[in-house]
């Protein structure tokens, strides 16, 4: 209504205050709404201009019958037309554009789809290298293992054969340097029978060889070297480390002389791992013997035992040392 009113135009008059309202100021011309009684008989556009005649009002006494005048109705064609062009071509333009863009977005996306087919056949590629490699280190391993194992058996059996090697020899320890002289054979093998008080053929031993090792590494030390020497006999050198082993001590120019088999140095450090369990044994006064290669035979009243493991060894001289005598 308030619009009609403005651009002068026929207004309904059942639009207006019906005077039914409690405040006659909220409806029109007061306010721009309808009074409850109110119908609406017409409509309101956001664009000016009668619904029946476009972009033109309803002035004075023009009627309806007026609003179908060929030059109305032709103007009102035109603008249609021209609309209906606008619309073409802003489609056609949208179209166009939109065109483009979506092509440019299929190529991106059949280029990004190549190269997703590309890297699937690469981790395709490299999951079956994969396989094969972990294969191949599977058989690499259950190999290495075995090899292992007959390297294992070898050094076990090299180790023995060096030892059987060295069934003959005997080292003397402490006998004071350069006693031997310079033919160090010829002394030893006259030199063992008398000092051990030993009956053999003419008084002499046959030896292989003889050599003393070097001195101890410390310069300040004055402890001799160790001499090694290998008999031509077994039962000979076996005689020697029987009558050592049941002999007080042996003593030569004031140094008490000590008598031992000669073993690879394997073989020797797991018997001087038995040490420690010697000494409270040799102290209880329990006879102790080491077999070969590295086995602890003690005598005891409760018979014979034989530890393969200086840890077992010590565990029971501790004990041993708790029972009272």
């Amino acid at each position: 209504m308030e619009t009609s009113t403005i651009h002068q135009a026929d207004g309904d008059p059942l639009d207006i205050n019906d005077g039914l309202m409690s405040d006659s100021n909220e409806t029109y011309p007061h306010s721009w709404y309808m009074p409850p009684s109110g119908v609406e008989r017409g409509s309101f556009n956001t664009h000016y201009g009668d619904m029946l005649t476009p972009y033109l009002t309803a002035k004075g006494n023009q009627s309806e019958k007026e609003t179908s005048d060929p030059d109305n109705m032709a103007e009102g064609a035109q603008i249609d037309d021209l609309v209906e062009k606008i619309s073409d071509a802003v489609f056609t333009r949208l179209s166009s554009s939109l065109d483009m863009k979506l092509e440019q977005i299929a190529q991106s996306v059949n280029s990004v789809c190549a190269s997703v087919t590309a890297v699937e056949k690469r981790v395709d590629e490299a999951e079956q290298r994969i396989s094969d490699t972990e294969d191949s280190v599977s058989q690499l391993l259950a190999e290495l293992e075995r090899t292992e194992t007959r390297l294992t058996e070898a050094m076990t059996r090299l180790e023995d054969q060096q030892n059987w090697s060295r069934r003959n020899n005997i080292k003397i320890i402490n006998l004071p340097e350069h006693t031997e002289g310079t033919n160090a054979r010829d002394f030893f093998e006259s030199w063992l029978p008398k000092v051990l008080n030993l009956t053999v053929k003419n008084d002499r031993l046959k030896l292989d060889r003889c050599h003393r090792g070097p001195a101890h590494l410390q310069s300040n030390s004055t402890r001799p070297g160790t001499v090694y020497i290998r008999h031509n006999n077994f039962a000979d050198k076996q005689l020697i480390m029987k009558w050592a082993r049941s002999a007080a001590e042996v003593t030569f120019s004031g140094n008490r002389i000590h008598f031992f088999d000669d073993f690879s140095p394997a073989v020797e450090i797991k018997r001087r791992e038995f040490l420690e369990a010697k000494t409270p044994l040799r102290d209880l006064g329990i006879r102790y013997q080491m077999l070969y290669p590295a086995v602890l035979r003690v005598t005891d009243d409760g018979g014979v035992r034989h530890f393969r493991s200086a840890d077992e060894a010590q565990r029971f001289a501790e004990e041993r040392k708790k029972v009272p005598k």
